[in-house]
């Protein structure tokens, strides 16, 4: 088990979070198989790490989590130490790590009994939420008035379907949750979000 924890140190040290554009921009699952991951090749592990780290990084960071570095390498961990195990195709372990990130920042929060900070707008990314809902310009400040109108859930759920492009039912699973449930969720917020962007329009 010693090549676990080595090549989850390898993957976690090759990356600079200082900037992270140098992640690729897709959300496709690389052409690898689950057996070269469970034999610890660790080339298909680079493409698995690249696939990942930037949206998860960016997911962690988004609910709060203390030390996004730390939880993603924890989640990497998890993911290479559980692979053996892993009852899927390549492109379901996107959604399981995403699944693996948000039970690690729930626990660490309950841990310490504190509850996870959302950080405030400040990335790009946040941008991709807005555009489902509105055409004109607004200021970092105004949309972070017009998400703070939102429950925490609703955020995740936007959050995780515009900004991450995860599909409804992958969102249902990360959140422990019903398709149908995380449907209405977004639609709830959507018009919410919809409203309180107009108001601060006008």
């Amino acid at each position: 088990m010693a090549w676990i924890h080595s090549l989850a140190s390898q993957l976690i040290r090759s990356v600079n979070f200082a900037d992270e554009r140098r992640f690729h921009m897709t959300h496709n699952a690389p052409f690898i198989s689950l057996n070269e991951l469970r034999n610890g090749n660790s080339s298909s592990w680079v493409k698995v790490y690249d696939w990942l780290a930037r949206d998860l990084h960016s997911f962690i960071r988004r609910i709060g989590a203390k030390d996004p570095d730390d939880v993603l390498g924890e989640t990497m961990l998890n993911i290479v130490r559980d692979i053996s195990t892993f009852s899927g195709e390549v492109a379901d372990i996107r959604p399981w790590a995403f699944r693996i990130a948000r039970n690690r920042v729930i626990d660490a929060a309950r841990k310490h009994a504190i509850r996870p900070q959302e950080v405030p707008m400040q990335q790009s990314d946040d941008l991709i939420v807005v555009d489902v809902t509105h055409s004109g310009e607004l200021d970092l400040g105004s949309l972070g008035l017009a998400f703070g109108q939102l429950t925490a859930e609703q955020r995740e759920v936007l959050w995780l379907r515009y900004a991450l492009d995860v599909s409804l039912d992958d969102t249902a699973s990360i959140l422990e949750s019903t398709p149908e449930a995380v449907a209405s969720m977004a639609y709830r917020a959507l018009s919410r979000l919809r409203k309180s962007t107009s108001t601060l329009d006008n």
